[in-house]
């Protein structure tokens, strides 16, 4: 049976540490930082319904929330390399139009891992007995690989004919 509490989101908290996002091999100034922060727990807030409706996983919501990062962090430092000052704390960095953007993004990546732990794995079709095309025909239909070529001076195959029985 399932509990009806609400599932808490993954935390990075396994991995030893803090992961330190780097900017061309550079830590973040303190402005960075605070934006870093900011931004990661919006995602999180965004990325949380999918998560508790177990549309995604822990995985997968580990690695929406690492994608989804990224892509925003770096479209935000093009605009505002110095990051975030103090002034205002998180509500007046996360207006509404940039909470919008970042909906967007996480809504991307989201629909690009459910899709991605949708398709069908190879070998599904023949083991439920559903031949597949390239299992149709008869078996004197020519090979769907290609032969290796013969080495020089190599006898052509023949097919060994019934000898007719000889008389006496």
């Amino acid at each position: 049976k399932r509990s009806a509490t609400k599932r808490k989101a993954p935390d990075d908290d396994d991995k030893g540490g803090e992961e330190v996002f780097k900017i061309d091999g550079k830590p973040l100034t303190e402005g960075q930082a605070r934006m870093h922060r900011y931004i990661v727990a919006c995602i999180k807030e965004i990325i949380q319904p999918f998560y508790e409706t177990r549309r995604v996983n822990r995985d997968q919501f580990k690695d929406v929330a690492r994608r989804s990062t990224e892509k925003v962090m770096k479209e935000e430092l093009k605009h505002n390399p110095d990051g975030v000052t103090s002034q205002g704390g998180m509500s007046s960095f996360l207006s509404s139009s940039r909470k919008s953007n970042i909906t967007k993004v996480v809504d991307t990546y989201v629909q690009i891992v459910a899709k991605a732990s949708k398709k069908p794995k190879e070998g599904k079709r023949e083991a439920k007995g559903v031949e597949s095309s390239e299992n149709k025909g008869s078996e004197t239909d020519t090979p769907s690989k290609p032969q290796p070529p013969k080495p020089e001076g190599a006898l052509p195959d023949l097919e060994v004919a019934e000898q007719p029985a000889a008389q006496s």
